[in-house]
């Protein structure tokens, strides 16, 4: 699959898989992750990180109790179909392969956990500002329309097991371009190819 954007930003996909549903959600990681690893707060190495970033899923896998949490979700899923019949964009008679491009439209809730109110709210204005003052610059990850960001405001959850119960929560509607590229032999099925590289 094929983030649209600047080469750079693109080169940092190649050889990894994402899922078209997922993309949205692992863009998001990556800023974010990027936004921190430049303030020397996160890391690869989990021990060298002063906080946690993953999905929502990792609550109950790779968690740790002890730091600050970004947890990001994504919402429903749909393609536009905003690109033309088909959304076909490009045809090779000789290879029998088409490309085919277009927008996907979904929510992304960025939920940000602590036990500390202070730092909860703290981490949930690093959020706001970073995809709110600075939305325009993130379509060179591929964000094609996105609308501005609420954060909510801070409450306590109640039920909550862990220590980080304290939480805000930064949600916004994207639209990112895809493309992916089908290959076919004569009149049989051949091939999906879908990778992160430019498709000539």
């Amino acid at each position: 699959m094929l983030i649209a954007g600047n080469a750079p930003i693109r080169d940092r996909y190649k050889g990894r898989y994402i899922r078209p549903a997922d993309v949205p959600a692992s863009v998001t990681l990556d800023i974010i992750q990027s936004f921190y690893e430049q303030r020397s707060m996160w890391s690869q190495i989990d021990e060298e990180s002063k906080l946690f970033i993953g999905s929502i899923h990792a609550v109950a896998l790779t968690m740790p109790d002890q730091k600050p949490a970004i947890l990001v979700q994504r919402g429903p899923v749909a393609f536009d179909r905003a690109s033309g019949i088909n959304q076909r964009r490009d045809r090779d008679m000789k290879v029998g392969s088409t490309v085919y491009t277009d927008t996907i439209r979904t929510s992304v809730a960025i939920n940000c956990m602590d036990g500390q109110p202070w730092v909860c709210d703290d981490i949930g204005s690093d959020m706001f500002e970073l995809f709110g003052m600075l939305r325009h610059e993130h379509k060179h990850y591929g964000f094609f329309k996105m609308d501005s960001p609420v954060l909510s405001e801070l409450r306590k959850q109640k039920d909550s097991t862990r220590p980080q119960h304290w939480l805000t929560v930064l949600s916004f509607a994207v639209s990112m371009q895809l493309t992916w590229k089908v290959e076919q032999e004569a009149s049989e099925f051949k091939s999906l190819v879908i990778n992160l590289e430019d498709i000539n």
